[in-house]
């Protein structure tokens, strides 16, 4: 493996305005106010109805997916492990970020990290950023290019959003690159009528509003707390930060029977919650994405369908990096802009024949980096001010085209059988070929089954493999090949009960280490002190995901499930003579550490009468295992930080003024229970903190 410092050309600053969101936003939240004086008359076919639902009407409603096929089927026909979470869970189970429907999913293993954002770990697949989970919000991918992350709560709020479908496993035969080793598919509202405000813990608040007129929808929200400030930090010292997060969100949407078209704007920032006692991080993002779909029936047996989307995604990351541990006095102070932008469309064609359901597909897909360097502002030493690209080419792009093919063959009236393939063509690394392949199931009596094995692949992201600091040109794609097999029971439509046992095994698993430094084959020395990113020789991963959902018997709902990783395995390999890390680093196949083998969760409410229901989510995580020199760089170490815990959160709902109004108390963490997440980023650090017991009041009101 070669590693070289790439050429550095130096580019102008772009500067951006906020003009246009501040616009939107406060045009989204006038529109609210006015559209809610009138059209009282249409709530019975407006969204916000589900209010005014009894829990029978409420959870005996028969949902279909599309994650799986890209067309409508039931979960249990789906030829792929699907989760489904509508907005009628979100309000029995007292939900109120994406984080805690994420939390309900078996095999699903949710971390705070260091900077502040949620990692989502699908069937024990850990990354620094969720970069090898694929976002999609309305046939939108959501993420930016410089990292491949995106952020799940900070980004979205709950209240904008009209269902989640959560594939646990690939889905590159259908979504190409980076649909890894699972796809989190968001539809928006089309419909709804409200206003809503909350307030809680750490002067922690929110106001929203939603409103639909003809075809057209708009959702506006706000949100600040001041934040949870941990004890320690990653070196295990204290140092107190300002924890300050904001957010600002507004959403338009206009659809038809054939023409949708959605447009949408994030704005958040908040610190890094975890560095060092010696620097302080802070981000701004403010995503801004928008798509037109398009779709056209031949006849009942065939359509055209077409998604043309765009996201800029907004970055900038500013550092400052003081004297010592105990001081005040800068000695270095940056910006950091990783700007970038996503555009891509697909086109999908539909065909029925006798028993085929065929979809044929084109894809394209590009990412660029706009303008991504680092501006040092001040500093001690002053040969250290001025301008240093982070990136070789900041102005680099990528390109992806992708075409698929998958049919769905009814061997009888109970037995499908799913086929798919799909070729990418990469600008940047070599074409890539995936496959799925897989019988599903479901019989009158309520027994149904599935047998599955696929492929999928990601690229690296910019970080990955052409920064500055730490690049790594001869990164290759990871890989993975998959089997999963499920057997379920349906009763009814209200009681659910599933089994699934998957394997997955992982070639050039792209994982990130901390390096000291590189000594180069001519002699030349680098310093890094940074994390860089490997192809690990493999990885094998086995387990049980077991999920009950029982709806409404003698007032009560239930959500359970619980995951067991049956094999944990990796194989690093050596690495190239002149890398140098303090990280343990095992060459042979060995215990994929910090993850917690045994997980469970239980999502209950009850309704006392009509308008009162009293609920609670409950979790549990196991021991993990960790690695000789976990928290060795730490003052305080405390090895049990990794010990197993429970998470057990309650809440209370009543509804008033004929169900329009509904106020929720919820306590978050009732136990105060010490959760950790481990040092992801430095196995010698100090843990992530969890927040600890909290409280939340809010109030929601339907027009």
């Amino acid at each position: 493996m070669i590693f070289r410092i790439l050429n550095i050309y130096k580019q102008k600053k772009t500067i951006y305005t906020m003009k246009a969101f501040n616009i939107f936003l406060v045009s989204c939240l006038v529109s609210v106010t006015l559209w809610g004086q009138d059209d009282t008359e249409n709530l019975v076919e407006s969204d916000t109805a589900i209010f005014s639902m009894s829990i029978e009407e409420l959870l005996s409603l028969d949902y279909e997916v599309e994650s799986a096929t890209k067309t409508k089927t039931t979960v249990q026909k789906a030829p792929s492990v699907v989760r489904l979470f509508t907005k009628e869970d979100f309000q029995q189970f007292g939900f109120t970020t994406i984080q805690d429907v994420l939390n309900s999913v078996p095999g699903m293993q949710i971390q705070e990290y260091r900077a502040g954002h949620q990692l989502v770990w699908i069937r024990g697949v850990q990354a620094r950023y969720n970069n090898k989970v694929l976002l999609l919000v309305d046939g939108i991918p959501m993420r930016d290019s410089y990292y491949g992350n995106f952020n799940i709560d900070e980004m979205f709020p709950l209240e904008a959003i009209d269902k989640i479908e959560v594939l646990n496993g690939p889905g590159s035969v259908l979504y190409g690159a980076n649909s890894f080793s699972g796809v989190i598919n968001i539809t928006t509202k089309k419909k709804g009528k409200s206003v809503g405000a909350d307030y809680g813990t750490l002067n922690t608040y929110s106001v929203q509003g939603e409103y639909d007129i003809n075809n057209f929808y708009a959702n506006a929200n706000y949100y600040h707390t001041d934040g949870f400030q941990p004890e320690y930090m990653t070196d295990g010292k204290s140092r107190a930060v300002n924890q300050t997060s904001t957010g600002q969100f507004g959403l338009l949407k206009y659809n038809n029977e054939k023409f949708s078209a959605m447009a949408g704007i994030a704005k958040y920032g908040q610190p890094y919650k975890y560095r060092d006692t010696k620097k302080e991080y802070y981000f701004d993002r403010m995503p801004i994405f928008g798509n037109l779909k398009y779709k056209h029936d031949f006849s009942d047996s065939s359509s055209l369908s077409v998604n043309a989307y765009a996201n800029y995604f907004q970055f900038n990351r500013g550092k400052q990096k003081y004297k010592s541990s105990d001081s005040n006095e800068l000695k270095e102070q940056s910006e950091n802009p990783l700007n970038t932008m996503l555009l891509g469309g697909d086109i999908d064609y539909n065909l029925n024949i006798k028993k085929h359901g065929m979809i044929v597909g084109l894809s394209w897909q590009q990412d660029r980096a706009l303008d991504i360097y680092e501006d040092i502002t001040y500093s001690l030493d002053p040969e250290d001010l001025g301008r240093e690209e982070v990136i070789s080419d900041p102005n680099i792009s990528r390109d992806n085209i992708g075409l698929f093919i998958q049919d769905v063959y009814a061997i009888t009236d109970e037995i499908n059988l799913t086929a798919g393939l799909r070729y990418d063509i990469l600008s940047d690394f070599d074409n890539q070929f995936n496959y799925r392949a897989g019988v599903t199931g479901q019989w009158e009596n309520g027994l149904y089954g599935k047998v599955l094995y696929g492929t999928a692949y990601r690229v690296p992201s910019y970080r990955e493999y052409v920064t500055l600091d730490a690049p790594n040109a001869s990164l290759e794609p990871e890989y993975l090949k998959t089997f999963e097999a499920q057997i379920g029971y349906l009763i009814n439509k209200k009681i659910d009960i599933n089994l699934t046992l998957y394997n997955n095994i992982y070639d050039n698993f792209i994982q990130e280490i901390v390096v000291d430094s590189i000594t180069e084959s001519n002699g030349e020395f680098i310093e890094i002190d940074d994390e860089m990113a490997f192809n690990w020789k493999s990885r094998k991963i086995s387990g049980l995901e077991l999920n009950s959902s029982i709806r409404s018997i003698n007032n009560l709902v239930l959500n359970v499930g619980a995951s067991y990783i049956l094999r944990a395995k990796e194989t690093a390999g050596t690495l190239d003579e002149g890398i140098y890390t303090s990280q343990t680093v095992v060459a042979t196949e060995a215990e994929i550490p910090f993850l917690s083998k045994f997980n469970t969760y239980v999502n209950a409410n009850y309704t006392i009468k009509e308008n009162y229901s009293l609920g609670t989510n409950l979790s549990y995580f196991s021991k993990r295992s960790v690695t000789d020199d976990y928290q060795s760089d730490s003052d305080v170490q405390n090895v049990d930080n990794a010990n197993g815990f429970i998470k057990l959160d309650a809440h209370t709902q009543a509804k008033f003024f004929k169900k329009k109004l509904t106020l929720m108390f919820k306590v978050n963490n009732v136990l105060n229970s010490k959760i950790y997440s481990p040092p992801y980023g430095g196995s010698d650090q100090y843990d992530v903190e969890w927040m600890g017991r909290n409280y939340r009041l809010s109030a929601t009101f339907i027009f």
